[in-house]
């Protein structure tokens, strides 16, 4: 078997290989064994994500329904109501729902300026009026920059903020979808991934800072795709979404992802050139050619990236940032939080301020993936013991990564 082909093999099993194969394009048999087939009533006419995206529009809403209405504000405004001027105009005692989302107080008021400042023709480099003054347009940690915020420009602040949101959390669940059902995963089991993954604890919590995370599974999809067929189309959406996961801001989840991502094309290759050599279908110009695309697809991405990246990278390194570490392993966070994955409220109650300001920081210490999760896990691997569950050749592929990341992890 030629290069090509095996080339061919591996984009049939990956692309829309499970949606052909799978059942859902057979004729169902009805309980009596009489064959229904294709009868191009409506619903054989619907195309087969509809129903996946309802259900991931419809979590979406069911999140955040007064937000996306236009019946509330999705920001935490009552948070200024302690402080003054607010407080001496309420005319009642200050009410905030939590008083733990200080994250939106530090970054919204810089997206809210920044993009005031944009429609009228300036491009904000500092906010003399937040935190003692803030670099605005050259600081990745406000993420003014990200695709998503370019809402602001055409949406009212008030609304686009919300919607923002809503649209990562989106992401995410597409990301997911496409991901696992590339990885061989039926088409609900795909979409139930997707919801669990994006409205888990940790992407929740801190949706106003580590939003990478919701680009993430879209990033590791697009690369797979490019280790599989390295196209110029493939290799310019991997170097977009660098771009989009840099602009959105906390530069070491970035740092990580990028890290993440490398692993996963590296341990594709080795699958890849273990497969093809058993074949005897290896080629020195095939292996090549991926590597440097994919090297490619990140230095364009960085380049994209260059409109903050290039200032930043020369002022950490301009203080010495970059030689010396601010927090060791468990700095932040000990190992014992590993137990947070199943109960969120293990080291205190996060809606409690008594809480909040205990060594413990419970906000940032919630890591819980969601009884879904654990459910389907299990069943999971109830089903994979008694020889029920069945990996496809891309699921083999990853799953020795997956599980050695999640022991390494441990």
């Amino acid at each position: 078997m030629g290069e090509g082909t095996a080339s061919n093999a591996s984009e049939v099993a990956e692309s829309g290989s499970t949606e052909g194969a799978s059942t859902d394009s057979v004729a169902a048999v009805t309980r009596s064994g009489r064959s229904d087939g294709p009868r191009g009533g409506v619903l054989q006419r619907i195309p087969k994500w509809v129903g996946p995206a309802l259900v991931m529009v419809v979590a979406v809403v069911a999140f955040m329904p007064k937000a996306l209405t236009g019946q509330a504000t999705y920001v935490a405004v009552d948070m200024m109501e302690p402080l003054s001027p607010l407080r001496d105009e309420l005319g009642r005692a200050p009410h905030v729902e939590s008083p733990v989302q200080t994250d939106q107080v530090e970054v919204v008021p810089n997206h809210v300026s920044f993009y005031e400042n944009l429609r009228e023709g300036r491009f904000q480099l500092w906010d003399p009026q937040h935190g003692l003054g803030t670099p605005l347009g050259t600081n990745p940690n406000m993420f003014v920059l990200s695709p998503l915020s370019l809402l602001l420009v055409a949406v009212p602040s008030w609304y686009a903020l919300g919607l923002r949101v809503a649209l990562l959390l989106l992401t995410a669940q597409v990301g997911t979808y496409l991901l696992a059902r590339r990885l061989g995963v039926a088409r609900w089991l795909a979409t139930i991934a997707g919801v669990a993954y994006a409205f888990n604890g940790v992407n929740i919590v801190f949706v106003h800072r580590v939003n990478v995370v919701y680009i993430l599974p879209l990033f590791i999809w697009a690369i797979d795709k490019a280790v599989s067929r390295p196209t110029i189309r493939r290799l310019l959406v991997v170097g977009g979404l660098v771009a989009w996961m840099w602009l959105e801001g906390f530069p070491s989840a970035f740092v990580h992802a990028i890290y993440l991502g490398a692993i996963w094309a590296a341990w594709m290759l080795y699958r890849r050139v273990r497969r093809e050599l058993a074949e005897g279908a290896f080629t020195w110009r095939g292996l090549l050619t991926r590597v440097g695309g994919l090297a490619a697809a990140l230095v364009w991405g960085l380049a994209l990236s260059a409109v903050n990246l290039v200032y930043f990278f020369s002022f950490i390194t301009s203080i010495g940032l970059l030689d010396q570490r601010g927090q060791d392993s468990n700095g932040h966070l000990g190992s014992t939080f590993i137990y947070n994955l199943f109960r969120s409220d293990i080291y205190g109650n996060f809606r409690d301020p008594a809480d909040w300001w205990m060594f413990s920081n419970p906000m940032e210490a919630i890591g819980t993936v969601g009884a879904v999760t654990m459910v389907f896990a299990a069943a999971a691997a109830i089903l994979a013991v008694s020889r029920r569950l069945w990996l496809t050749s891309k699921g083999r592929d990853a799953w020795g990564l997956l599980i050695g990341q999640a022991v390494t992890l441990i």
